[in-house]
């Protein structure tokens, strides 16, 4: 003997819905790096894309700090950078050191004063770190 039996069933979805409202964020990414034509200096570049979410266009406060072979963090910028929605805005940063440097981490705070309130502050920092062979 078969029989049919209707099934019915609930799919509830845990995920949170990505928030609404303002947020902003940077990634960073490696750029080209150049050397001086004496060979003493070297231009450590990183791509910085700056985005918005849920906002107009706008500049933010960014600030840029550098560590070279594990030194003390420096302050490599601190300006404002314009924020855009979608892709976003990328700005290259170059920072000159000597060719014996090996190691540089760069860490970029967006809105490190907390100006803008946000729906997500945890992704407002982001590191990266460039290991130079020669």
């Amino acid at each position: 003997v078969t029989k049919t039996i209707a099934l019915t069933a609930t799919v509830t979805d845990t995920a949170p819905p990505p928030p609404a409202g303002l947020d902003l964020r940077t990634t960073l990414q490696h750029g080209t790096d150049g050397i001086n034509p004496q060979g003493t200096i070297r231009n450590a570049e990183v791509k910085i894309t700056a985005i918005i979410q849920g906002g107009n266009t706008a500049a933010f406060k960014t600030r840029c700090l550098v560590s070279i072979d594990g030194a003390p963090e420096v302050v490599s910028y601190d300006g404002l950078m314009v924020y855009a929605s979608g892709a976003g805005q990328v700005f290259s940063l170059v920072h000159p050191v000597p060719v014996a440097v090996r190691t540089m981490v760069f860490r970029i705070i967006t809105d490190p004063d907390n100006a803008a309130v946000e729906v997500n502050e945890s992704n407002n920092t982001q590191t990266i770190t460039k290991t130079f062979n020669n």
